[in-house]
């Protein structure tokens, strides 16, 4: 029989799963997935006794692309960022964990605002908006009990809020000067003072990305390529803003995710264009630093890393060589893998895809 042959608009019809986000508790994961055509954000159980793929519940009917959806640290809501009518000016949204209620925090269409946490107490958001100036990001931080709205950094440049550190009082933020070159920012938010941790680079660009706290509060592990051809490992001194290079790279680490109390540590490295992840307990700091167990992944590229609150659970992306994008956990403690999602390959078989 002649081979069956596929066009390109069935190919269109392969659906993808990404942006996972656990629940306060551990036991849902929201997601987002384009499954009805445009992407919107489901959710799904986390149960380790049947770690099968589940019919998720969708809670979001917009029918119009949700960017990302995070959950808040202490509370059954998600932060929601999502434009209209794709014009990736995205504003802000809450959405209870269940769907049934959806709102806007900022409705000024003409403006982008870009999600950048949730505080520890869950009592605030961080973002970063060019309200002031279309041309420039500045850094605010709102309220969630009274609405109340604060710049934290007001900068003629691109300033994208990323962290609040562990006790609440500071955000990280990244200063882009050109898409090879950033710098990190520690803002105090009680005082607005703003303390650079990167240097000036003279001598060329550099890049640093996935900056997190290490677990006694004293460092940020995080990704960079200063002075080096390859993006690798480092820890950064915040009473020195010294910063040293934990490992040496023959390839660049593309993804960092460390738990939230700093003791878990997870790293994907692109080896010729496939992902290698590793994961290590850091518990003790890097020196003292232990291997963890890691699962046997098909053949593709992670991305997405995102630890469960309890740092036991790692969900991520992945997008192999002949499957349609979905997300996973690897269970660290029982050492289970389980496929979370299983998104329509558009009745493609696979043994066509290349």
């Amino acid at each position: 029989m002649p081979k069956e042959k596929y066009t390109f608009d069935r190919f269109l019809n392969v659906r993808s799963t990404y942006g996972p986000s656990f629940s306060p508790d551990g036991q849902k994961l929201s997601f987002l997935t384009d499954i009805t055509g445009v992407a919107e954000v489901w959710s799904i159980p986390i149960d380790i006794h049947t770690p099968t793929p589940t019919w998720p519940e969708q809670l979001t009917f917009r029918n119009e692309r949700v960017a990302s959806a995070t959950y808040s640290p202490t509370a059954a809501t998600l932060l929601i960022t999502a434009d209209v009518g794709g014009n990736e000016r995205t504003q802000l949204y809450t959405l209870s964990s269940d769907g049934s209620t959806f709102t806007a925090l900022t409705t000024q269409l003409e403006i982008i605002f870009q999600f950048g946490d949730w505080s520890p107490d869950g009592t605030r958001i961080t973002y970063s908006s060019n309200e002031r100036d279309p041309r420039y990001f500045d850094v605010y931080e709102r309220s969630l009990e009274n609405g109340e709205v604060r710049m934290l950094l007001q900068h003629d440049g691109s300033n994208y809020a990323r962290h609040y550190s562990p006790d609440g009082r500071h955000v990280l933020v990244e200063r882009f000067e050109s898409n090879i070159r950033n710098r990190l920012i520690l803002v105090d938010t009680t005082t607005g003072e703003a303390r650079m941790l990167t240097p000036e680079m003279s001598e060329g660009p550099a890049s640093h990305a996935f900056a997190h706290w290490s677990a006694d509060r004293r460092g940020l592990y995080l990704l960079s390529d200063r002075g080096r051809q390859f993006l690798s490992l480092a820890l950064l001194d915040l009473s020195t803003t010294e910063m040293t290079y934990l490992r040496d790279e023959s390839w660049d680490v593309e993804f960092l995710a460390v738990t939230e109390d700093g003791t878990r540590l997870a790293l994907v490295t692109n080896e010729n264009g496939y992902s290698r992840l590793e994961l290590f307990d850091v518990s003790a700091g890097w020196e003292a630093q232990r291997e963890l167990p890691v699962p046997a992944l098909p053949k593709g590229v992670l991305s997405e890393l995102t630890w469960s609150p309890d740092g036991t659970r790692l969900a991520f992306t992945l997008n192999s060589v002949n499957d349609a994008p979905d997300v996973w956990i690897w269970d660290v403690k029982e050492q289970l893998l389980w496929r979370a999602t299983r998104s329509s390959l558009g009745g493609i078989p696979q043994k066509t895809f290349v």
